[in-house]
């Protein structure tokens, strides 16, 4: 008796452009933030008390951030479509599952970063206001002085 086989292939494909677009537009602005970043910490090196450069950087953490939650949302988005598609337990949802972790731990990062920055932000502000205090209270007593 001959053995009749019958093969059944199906390929399942995903519309998920319009995801992907999104995904690589908050990737490439990430990336050039990243290198403003960089810049900005290069810039900082010789004047890290710099109220200009460290506003700078907030405004640069700001941005990175909106695009990292940008990003996020996509991947998320990505992951519905794929869960359908493919199901659950499919190769493509495992790989977006590890994207949407970096992505977040990436996001975490940016804003541990945006506390420290805010935190140093502060502290200038307060040594401002310190010798502001300290100023006042030397143009009160040389005034007493003249007079």
């Amino acid at each position: 008796m001959a053995k009749n086989k019958k093969e059944i292939e199906a390929q399942f494909k995903a519309d998920t452009s319009q995801f992907t677009e999104k995904v690589d537009a908050a990737g490439k602005e990430i990336l050039s933030l990243t290198k403003e970043l960089k810049l900005n910490k290069t810039q900082m090196k010789n004047n890290s008390q710099s109220v200009e450069l460290l506003t700078q950087r907030q405004s640069i953490l700001s941005k990175e951030s909106e695009a990292s939650k940008n990003k996020i949302d996509a991947l998320e988005s990505k992951l519905d479509v794929a869960k359908k598609t493919f199901g659950e337990n499919s190769k493509e949802v495992y790989k977006l599952k590890n994207q949407i972790t970096d992505a977040k731990t990436q996001f975490a990062a940016i804003q541990n970063e945006i506390q420290d920055t805010d935190k140093k932000l502060d502290s200038l502000s307060n040594k401002v206001d310190d010798c502001s205090n300290e100023f006042d209270s030397l143009s009160d007593k040389t005034d007493d002085c003249g007079n």
